[in-house]
C-alpha cells in the first residue's frame, strides 16, 4: 500500500508481527501497489474471476511470493482499540460518486470517450485538472450542484440518495405540477410527456441494475450510449445522476452484446484514473478539494508513448488524450459554439462594427416586413368592411321582399273571403318561398359573423394572429356562393 506520512503515523502494529499494520481509515484502490499470491496458478485464477465481471485489475500490481514463507494470519493478533471510528456514511458518498463519473462517461458519442462536461464536472474536485482544463476550454459548472444541492439540484439531491419508490417519483411529479402517465398495458411510463426533475426520477426508478426488478434495464442505455430511451439533450445528466443514485459497487465492470462493448469501471491504466480516484476519495472522506498527489508516483502506470490527436480540438487531460465531439459546420451546435464566439471579452472589440452592422440590418428588415404587415391589413380589414356592406344591403333587400310577400298573402286571403263560389280544399306549397326564408336566415347568421369577426380583429395588434381570425372565417363560410343565389 501506499501511504501519506500522516497515514503513516497512525498506523497501528500487529503485537506478534511487526511487518503487520492497521489502519482505521479505509482507504481506496488507487493506493494499492501490490498484491501478492502463493502461486502463480492462484494469482491467475483470482485476477480472472475479478476481472470476468467484478472490476479491472492492473496485471502490474499482481505478484507472487519468492522464497517466503506463507503468512499465517490467523495467528496475527488484533490490537485493542478502544472505539473503531464509522466511516458507513463517507464510504457511501464515495461509491456514489465513483458511480456517478464511471457512467457518466458513457454518455456520449461511439468515437468519443468522455462525455462533452465530464472534466468540467471532475474538475471540482481537483485543481490539476481545472487548471489543464481551462487551457483548452472554458470550464462548466453545471453540474456542480448535483454535489451541494443548494441550486439547480435541490429538489432533486435528496432522492439521488435513497432508493427511489413510486411514491418518491409520484412526489416529486407533484411538486413540478406534472402527471405521470404509463401505457395501459405494459404499464411504462411515457418519459416524453415529463420535464425537469420529474423526468430525471422517473428514469432512475423505471431502469434496474442488476438483480432490481423494475419494467427496464440498464444494460440497453449504458451499452447505448444513453442516447436511446433518453432525450437527446438529458443523456449527460441521467448517466450522472444513475451512477450517482445506484454507486460504483454495483455495476459490472463492463457491458457487450453481440456487437458493442462499453467499459464502466476504471482500469486503472493511466494517471488520470488514479488522480480521479484519490479526488474523489479525498473529498468524500477529508471533504477537500486536491491538487497533485506526489506520494502516488511510483505506482502510477507511464504512458510509453503519446496518443496523436485525431481532431485539432481533442486536447490531453493528465496523460489521456481526450478525443472531441465532431460537429459539422452549420449544425446547431456549430452556430451555438460560433455565435458565443463573438461574445467572448477579448473579441468584443475586434467585432462591435461587424454586430453594429448585423443588428442595423436586422432591425431594418423588421420594420420593412412590419410595414407589409400592417398595409395587408389594413387592406384586409376593408375588404371586410365591403363585404359587411354588400351584405347588410342583401338582408335589407331580403327584408323588403319577405315583408312584401307576406303583403300580399294578406290579400288574397281577404279576396278568397269575399268569393260565394265553394272550391275543394287544397294544400298550399311553395318551394320559392320556403328558400326564400332559409337564405334570409343564412344572410342574418353571416351579417352577425361578419360583425363578430370585425370586433375581433380591431382588438388585435399582432397581424399574425388577425389573418389566422380571418383565414378561419372563411374556412368556416362559403359567402360567395351565398352572395350568388342572392342576385
Amino acid at each position: 500500500m501506499v501511504l501519506t506520512k500522516e497515514e503513516v503515523n497512525n498506523l497501528i502494529s500487529a503485537k506478534s508481527n511487526d511487518d503487520f499494520f492497521f489502519s482505521a481509515v479505509p482507504l481506496p484502490i488507487s493506493r494499492v501497489s501490490s498484491v501478492y499470491f502463493e502461486s502463480e496458478q492462484l494469482k491467475d485464477k483470482i485476477s480472472t474471476l475479478i476481472n470476468l465481471s467484478t472490476a479491472f485489475i492492473p496485471k502490474s500490481i499482481l505478484k507472487t511470493f519468492q522464497n517466503e514463507k506463507s503468512v499465517e494470519v490467523e495467528k496475527i493478533d488484533l490490537p485493542a482499540i478502544d472505539k473503531t471510528p464509522d466511516y458507513s456514511e463517507e464510504l457511501k458518498k464515495y461509491n456514489s460518486l465513483l458511480g456517478g463519473f464511471a457512467i457518466m462517461k458513457l454518455a456520449r458519442e461511439p468515437y468519443m470517450n468522455f462525455s462533452e462536461n465530464y472534466f468540467s464536472t471532475l474538475s471540482y474536485f481537483n485543481s490539476v485538472i481545472e487548471e489543464e482544463l481551462s487551457k483548452v476550454k472554458k470550464v462548466a459548472s453545471i453540474y456542480h450542484d448535483v454535489f451541494i444541492g443548494k441550486d439547480s439540484f435541490k429538489s432533486l439531491k435528496p432522492f439521488l440518495e435513497k432508493v427511489i419508490s413510486e411514491d418518491d417519483l409520484n412526489s416529486i411529479a407533484k411538486n413540478e405540477s406534472q402527471k405521470i402517465k404509463k401505457d395501459v398495458i405494459t404499464g411504462l411510463i411515457d418519459f416524453n410527456s415529463l420535464d425537469r426533475a420529474t423526468y430525471i426520477i422517473a428514469v432512475l426508478y423505471s431502469f434496474g441494475v442488476g438483480d432490481e426488478g423494475r419494467k427496464s434495464k440498464v444494460d440497453g442505455l449504458i451499452l447505448n450510449n444513453f442516447h436511446k430511451n433518453v432525450k437527446t439533450d438529458k443523456s449527460e445528466v441521467i448517466a450522472l445522476c444513475y451512477g450517482l443514485n445506484r454507486g460504483y459497487s454495483v455495476f459490472s465492470n463492463k457491458y457487450r452484446n453481440e456487437s458493442n462493448e462499453q467499459l464502466v469501471k476504471f482500469e486503472l491504466n493511466s494517471k488520470l484514473d488514479y488522480y480521479t480516484i484519490e479526488s474523489i476519495y479525498q473529498y468524500a472522506i477529508n471533504s477537500i478539494k486536491s491538487n497533485s498527489f506526489e506520494y502516488l508516483g511510483s505506482i502510477i502506470p507511464r504512458a510509453e508513448f503519446k496518443a496523436k490527436k485525431l481532431s485539432k480540438n481533442d486536447y490531453y487531460i493528465l496523460d489521456k488524450l481526450v478525443i472531441t465531439e465532431r460537429i459539422k459546420v452549420g449544425e446547431p451546435k456549430w452556430w451555438s459554439r460560433f455565435l458565443n464566439f463573438f461574445f467572448q471579452k477579448n473579441q468584443e472589440e475586434l467585432f462591435r462594427p461587424f454586430l453594429i452592422s448585423a443588428f442595423q440590418k436586422i432591425k431594418e428588415d423588421l420594420e420593412d416586413e412590419f410595414i407589409t404587415e400592417i398595409e395587408n391589413k389594413d387592406s384586409e380589414l376593408q375588404n371586410l368592411k365591403n363585404q359587411n356592406l354588400d351584405l347588410t344591403q342583401k338582408l335589407k333587400d331580403a327584408e323588403k321582399k319577405e315583408v312584401k310577400s307576406q303583403k300580399g298573402k294578406a290579400n288574397d286571403t281577404e279576396v278568397k273571403s269575399n268569393e260565394s263560389t265553394f272550391h275543394e280544399p287544397a294544400v298550399e306549397y311553395s318551394p320559392t318561398k320556403e328558400t326564400d326564408n332559409n337564405q334570409l336566415i343564412d344572410l342574418k347568421e353571416k351579417v352577425r359573423d361578419y360583425e363578430k369577426l370585425l370586433k375581433s380583429i380591431d382588438k388585435q395588434t399582432a397581424m399574425q394572429k388577425a389573418k389566422k381570425l380571418i383565414a378561419d372565417f372563411h374556412m368556416q363560410s362559403n359567402s360567395d356562393e351565398l352572395f350568388k343565389n342572392q342576385d
